[in-house]
C-alpha cells in the first residue's frame, strides 16, 4: 500500500467488497481440481485437502494452501486464464507470464513476485518445509 493511501478507505474496500469474481477467477475455480489431479500424476505424489491454517503464535495470520504433501509439503496452484490454450513454457516464452521462468526444464517462480510471498507465508503458517508450485 502506498503511503498516500488512506488505511480506513482500504480496509472498507477489503472488508465490504462486492467482488464476486470475473472470467479469470471463474477459470481458476473450475480448473484447480483438474490441476491438482495433474500434479499428483506428473509428480507421482498424493495431495490431500488443506483447509484453513491459523498461525499458532500470530492468530491474525492464516493460510489456505491448495493441498498438502505428506507431513512436510504443500501445493500452490495458479490456473492462469491467460494460458488457457498454451503450456506454461509457451506462456513464459510469449511474455504472458512474467512471474515465472524456465530453468533446466523446471518451472521456477521469481523470488520478487507476490506469489512467492504468499507461498512463504503459507510455509511459515503451516510449519511445512517445501512447496510444489504448479502453473
Amino acid at each position: 500500500m502506498k503511503q498516500s493511501t488512506q488505511c480506513a478507505k482500504t480496509a472498507i474496500q477489503v472488508l465490504y467488497s462486492n467482488f464476486s469474481g470475473n472470467k479469470a477467477t471463474q477459470y481458476g475455480v473450475e480448473k484447480e481440481p483438474l490441476a491438482l489431479v495433474d500434479v499428483q500424476e506428473r509428480c507421482n505424489i498424493k495431495v490431500t485437502p488443506a483447509g484453513l491454517f491459523i498461525d499458532e503464535d500470530k492468530p491474525y495470520l492464516a493460510a489456505t494452501p491448495d493441498g498438502l504433501i505428506g507431513e512436510d509439503g504443500l501445493v500452490e496452484i495458479k490456473c492462469a486464464y491467460s494460458l488457457e490454450k498454451m503450456s506454461p513454457a509457451e506462456g513464459i516464452a510469449s511474455g504472458r507470464i512474467k512471474y515465472c521462468m524456465m530453468k533446466n526444464g523446471h518451472l521456477i517462480l521469481k523470488k520478487n513476485h507476490d506469489y512467492m510471498y504468499q507461498i512463504q507465508g503459507q510455509l511459515y503458517i503451516t510449519r511445512r518445509k517445501f512447496c510444489n508450485f504448479a502453473l
